[in-house]
């Protein structure tokens, strides 16, 4: 409250509205338009940290085993207060009420200290912007007036795109033709950025976040469960005509082969291969010539998956709860919106991306009970015939980043109007609901500024024809806006840069 008023009011006035919810200020419709203009777009970032903490601190008084904590809750937490006698204040305008009986909890005590746990958590990152609100508004200018956040990847965009599509080619051409299998993949999405100009805060690394490696899970029909594969991949010069000789640089690089060891025999059935493996992973090797070849060990193995995985959809009740780390959930962000530039023009977005194909395989910090959302894949089924869905898949993400935010699926948010005559969805319905369900999100401030700003580029592309990434500056304003915006946000507010 203290970060909101700052600047908009004295101080003994920011001293009485914060001791008097009911005080005129907050009913004057001039004082609310300049705060709103003071904070820039950062009072919506705010005002949707307030509305968490609210919630917590809702949710936890309604298990109060009180007269008051049924109907009274409705009426707002004051109800509770009023009823008790206040013994003391505080300078700091805190107050100590002595309630008329004991208060008992009728959740059991672990989930009490869940939820402590979390509104804690939330008091900490709404603690971390108010002490450093100078350096918080320092950012916001500089990103509003220079710069958006400087975001590059680990090696050349095209790079990592043709390395994605000669993977997907590779399967393509070692599946069976036998019929009897389910050539289901799903390809690991990893941000791989270059994070130049700010620094991020240590943290469990990803490893092969590489533009030569890949890792994909592989459906195994026999035992009904996937498997882990690691596909490493050697420069194919052969397809990169246009460089110059003037140009070219020798570039070492760690062999993928033991010395002295031969390689592997050509992959031609990875059928065979997937069916008849005992270990819970492989290793596959994509040669400069395009020949798809088997690695006997791995440098870094990750172990098994879960064995059927959990999909997004299935995920957003526990995104709802906030049961992860703040940090997860921007690179989950952002690791989505990166791979739109990824993948864009190879055949796993050949077909528009939703909640249901974005699944989590690896186990999470409780074993095969969670997944680990740091690490999402994009599953497909190997089909003939490929469509451009470029817009398609940019109101996927758009919907997705909503869904992410408010653990809840586009699903919910549907309204009639958004439906066809017939009464069944049609070609506009997703972008119908996922509009009004944007301005519905920044209406209420439950969308922080550069993560609401990400959403909306998202859609205004889908919705513009001639938009496309094939063109460098669209391109340029994707990174900027959306992928640098995300990042921004998170260096903002979870580390403090």
């Amino acid at each position: 409250m203290q970060l909101l008023l700052k600047d908009a009011a004295k101080p003994q006035a920011q001293l009485e509205m914060i001791e008097n919810p009911r005080h005129v200020m907050w009913k004057d419709g001039r004082f609310l338009q300049r705060l709103e203009q003071k904070l820039g777009k950062a009072y919506a970032l705010l005002i949707s940290m307030l509305r968490e903490i609210e919630s917590i601190i809702i949710s936890i008084a309604s298990s109060l085993d009180m007269a008051v904590s049924g109907e009274g809750v409705k009426k707002g937490l004051e109800a509770i207060l009023q009823e008790g006698t206040r013994i003391s204040q505080i300078a700091s305008s805190g107050k100590a009420v002595q309630l008329q009986q004991r208060a008992k909890f009728a959740w059991k005590r672990q989930k009490i200290k869940s939820a402590i746990k979390e509104l804690i958590e939330c008091n900490a990152r709404l603690n971390r912007i108010l002490t450093a609100s100078n350096q918080l508004m320092e950012t916001l200018h500089t990103v509003e007036t220079s710069g958006k956040a400087d975001v590059g990847f680990v090696g050349p965009l095209d790079d990592i795109s043709r390395n994605a599509a000669r993977v997907h080619a590779a399967l393509l051409r070692s599946w069976c033709v036998l019929g009897g299998c389910t050539h289901q993949a799903g390809i690991l999405l990893e941000e791989r950025l270059s994070r130049n100009v700010r620094s991020h805060t240590p943290g469990p690394m990803r490893p092969f976040g590489k533009a030569e490696h890949f890792s994909v899970s592989l459906w195994r029909d026999a035992v009904a469960m996937w498997l882990n594969a690691e596909f490493r991949l050697d420069p194919d010069e052969l397809c990169q005509p246009g460089r110059q000789s003037s140009n070219r640089r020798v570039r070492f690089q760690p062999s993928h082969v033991l010395i002295n060891e031969p390689l592997a025999q050509e992959v031609t059935d990875i059928c065979t291969s997937i069916r008849q493996t005992t270990r819970s992973e492989l290793g596959f090797l994509i040669d400069s010539q395009n020949v798809l070849h088997r690695l006997d060990r791995l440098d870094n193995p990750h172990g098994h998956l879960l064995k059927t995985g959990i999909s997004l959809h299935d995920l957003l009740p526990e995104l709802r709860k906030q049961s992860f780390a703040l940090s997860d959930f921007y690179r989950l962000t952002i690791t989505l919106a990166s791979s739109v530039l990824q993948l864009r023009d190879t055949y796993w977005l050949h077909r528009s991306w939703n909640n249901q194909n974005i699944m989590f395989f690896r186990p999470g910090p409780d074993g095969e009970s969670s997944a680990d959302v740091r690490y999402p894949y994009l599953t497909i089924n190997y089909e003939t015939g490929h469509k451009k869905t470029e817009h398609l898949n940019m109101l996927g993400l758009a919907i997705m980043l909503m869904e992410i935010k408010t653990g809840t699926p586009i699903e919910c948010h549907r309204h009639p109007d958004d439906l066809g005559s017939d009464g069944t969805l049609n070609a506009s319905s997703n972008f119908l609901t996922a509009s009004r369900w944007l301005r519905h999100l920044m209406d209420r401030g439950r969308l922080s500024w550069r993560y609401g700003d990400a959403v909306r580029y998202c859609i205004k592309f889908y919705d513009d024809y001639h938009a496309s990434l094939e063109d460098a500056d669209t391109q340029k304003q994707f990174r900027e806006e959306v992928i640098g915006g995300l990042e921004a946000e998170m260096q903002a507010i979870v580390h403090g840069v």
